[in-house]
């Protein structure tokens, strides 16, 4: 039987250099770079996207950037609380499953959705679809925003997944799957400092942020990630669901997938990435 595991291993290996040659390359060399650095406090290796293209990788990335966050930003945070330790959202219940955007660059609407179902409760599962064909404010699969997001929801509510299941595709806007009961916000609040995050994640409210991303978080497998190597891709959207002092790291949770992370979820060290940026959370 091991034998077998070994052999199919093997097998889904070379299926997937030859998808894309250039993905182990990736990989070593990002492996030399962190033996080099002594930065080897993340694994590097085939996940759910190392093979997709530079174009479908940039097509991942559907965060576009909100001038008017940063034109919003205090000049100077008064007095900002500190929060020391370790909280992590999952272990309350409340995050939902993990889910995949596909090719799709509807990142914006999946951290969206999952910031929403948390704040409900967790026991639910709501349609990123309904953001993606009906969003205006949006651009479907080819990219959308953080907050105007949350405004859109809080002024149109979202359906649930079985009412306008997901098609991974822009397509138009259809009123009769938006006839069903709809979840809607109470407010939208832009965050623009760790300890302004930590306070929501300590009241039970996810984050949702924009991050920047490299070609190496492509290959991401596990610990605690840093950019090591590799071109800049675009913005991408995720939902922060914890963080912890003791690892200086983010919590959050991706839509790529189980088959990419730690089962779907990242530990991103703190500063990484622009972490946080055009950040926001919603409440109910």
């Amino acid at each position: 039987m091991r034998n077998l595991f070994f052999i199919a291993l093997v097998v889904l290996l070379s299926v997937s250099v030859m998808a894309n040659p250039d993905a182990l390359k990736e990989i070593e060399l990002i492996k030399q770079i962190q033996g080099l650095t002594r930065d080897n406090n993340w694994e590097a290796g085939i996940t759910s996207v190392s093979n997709y293209t530079d174009k479908e990788r940039a097509q991942l990335c559907g965060l576009r950037e909100d001038y008017d966050w940063a034109k919003d930003a205090p000049e100077e945070e008064a007095t900002p609380l500190e929060f020391r330790g370790y909280k992590d959202l999952r272990s309350s219940g409340i995050i939902t499953s993990v889910k995949n955007q596909g090719s799709c660059g509807s990142c914006w609407a999946f951290a969206m959705v999952a910031c929403v179902e948390a704040i409900h409760g967790g026991n639910m599962d709501l349609s990123e679809q309904h953001l993606v064909s009906c969003c205006k404010s949006s651009s479907g699969c080819n990219g959308g925003y953080i907050g105007s997001t949350g405004q859109w929801i809080r002024s149109n509510g979202v359906v649930q997944e079985r009412a306008y299941p997901y098609q991974g595709k822009t397509g138009s806007c259809d009123s009769n799957k938006t006839k069903g009961a709809k979840v809607f916000v109470r407010g939208v609040q832009n965050l623009y400092s760790d300890s302004s995050i930590k306070s929501m994640i300590n009241r039970g409210v996810p984050v949702d942020t924009g991050m920047k991303v490299y070609s190496d978080f492509m290959h991401y497998k596990g610990g605690v990630y840093r950019h090591t190597s590799g071109s800049y891709k675009g913005g991408h959207a995720v939902a922060i669901v914890g963080y912890d002092d003791n690892n200086g790291c983010w919590i959050i949770k991706n839509s790529w997938g189980t088959g990419w992370g730690e089962r779907g979820y990242v530990r991103m060290a703190y500063g990484e990435c622009s972490v946080p940026w055009m950040a926001a959370a919603v409440t109910k």
